[in-house]
């Protein structure tokens, strides 16, 4: 029972791939191939209620990744890639995964394990972080070019990297009809594409976009602030076809709000242009973190529905949370008791309604 144990035992330890070398399996892989799918559904079905799909320690990832030969025992058997996890640092092995499930919606993963396992903050060498992002765009770029022609098939896609620069366009996935996209998460560690001086920047071909399209189940985003804009920049309209009659939950992380426009149109990074962008979209949840201003912001005439029940204000500045917060007092909207700040960290969590 010890060589079962240790399979099991795998949804416990994050994985990359390979952990382990055939030596230190040879007993358990004597095992005919039978038993061993076997064992990997019961590691599947005691792992799904404890770990999110989207974890490096969920089944299938933590088993695929233990050694070649369980990954060839996985593939053989379709309905284990409903989840599919990639490491954007050797994405090779799980490439294929993409096209196996045909069963129903799947759920994407795309993860860095350098992030994991330590942060790049700390690391001082130019050269090995110019390298790293190098290596990070290229792979990032391969994984979403397998992707694309899957993105319909998706319920869930997350993009979890190190380089804002390695994420993929939002503008690019949601253009769209997503029938069963329910979630969208692209986040990174360092946000080197907005450099608060640049135009916002659009990498597809607009005139290519779909003209009608619908997104009816979408209920979670979570974008940059960089990214958030750009699906505005591209067509205003496009927002309103998100979600359809689901009330969405969206968090916009990093952006330096400026004075003047900076991109074609005249409020592309100004606080008008960003309050209503948000607008546009009919959402339940608001978070909003590490939002600061290019400038000394002036209070002119608030004109915004501000239709949210629940606002979250996290890592602002205080000139953000100021302007925030006499927007609020002048839109009619009453405050409720519950409310919390902590401004020595520039933090500010509050519920609204």
């Amino acid at each position: 029972m010890m060589d079962s144990k240790a399979i099991v035992e795998a949804e416990n330890v994050p994985r990359q791939v390979f952990l382990c070398t055939p030596a230190r399996l040879s007993g358990i892989n004597c095992l005919p191939v039978e038993i061993l799918a076997l064992i990997f559904i019961y590691v599947a079905e005691s792992t799904t209620s404890s770990y999110s799909r989207t974890s490096t320690r969920a089944f299938p990832f933590n088993v695929a990744s233990t050694c070649p030969f369980w990954m060839d025992i996985l593939k053989s058997n379709p309905t284990n890639w409903k989840s599919v996890s990639i490491d954007v640092m050797d994405p090779s092995p799980f490439l294929d995964t993409l096209t196996m499930f045909t069963g129903g919606p799947i759920e994407v993963f795309v993860f860095s394990s350098i992030k994991e396992a330590e942060s790049p903050e700390s690391d001082s060498n130019n050269s090995g972080e110019d390298a790293q992002k190098r290596h990070e765009n290229l792979q990032a770029h391969i994984i979403f070019r397998q992707l694309e022609p899957h993105i319909k098939r998706c319920a869930s896609i997350t993009f979890d990297l190190i380089f804002q620069s390695s994420l993929p366009c939002a503008t690019s996935i949601l253009s769209r009809s997503l029938h069963y996209l329910e979630k969208l998460i692209l986040k990174c560690l360092k946000h080197d594409v907005d450099d608060n001086k640049s135009m916002i920047e659009i990498y597809i071909d607009c005139d290519e976009l779909a003209v009608e399209f619908e997104i009816p189940v979408l209920k979670e985003i979570s974008l940059p602030g960089y990214s958030f804009m750009q699906l505005s920049e591209v067509n205003q309209g496009l927002l309103m076809n998100i979600g359809g009659e689901k009330r969405l939950s969206l968090s916009i992380n990093q952006l330096t709000l400026q004075k003047h426009g900076i991109g074609p149109h005249n409020d592309t990074r100004t606080f008008a242009g960003f309050m209503n962008a948000i607008d546009d979209l009919d959402c339940n949840d608001l978070t909003l973190s590490n939002l600061t201003f290019g400038y000394r912001p002036e209070r002119g005439d608030p004109s915004y529905a501000l239709g949210w029940e629940n606002v979250k204000l996290e890592n602002v500045s205080p000139e953000f949370i100021s302007t925030f917060f006499w927007l609020y007092r002048h839109s009619g909207l009453s405050v409720r008791p519950a409310y919390h700040a902590m401004f020595d960290s520039i933090h500010c969590s509050a519920d609204f309604g």
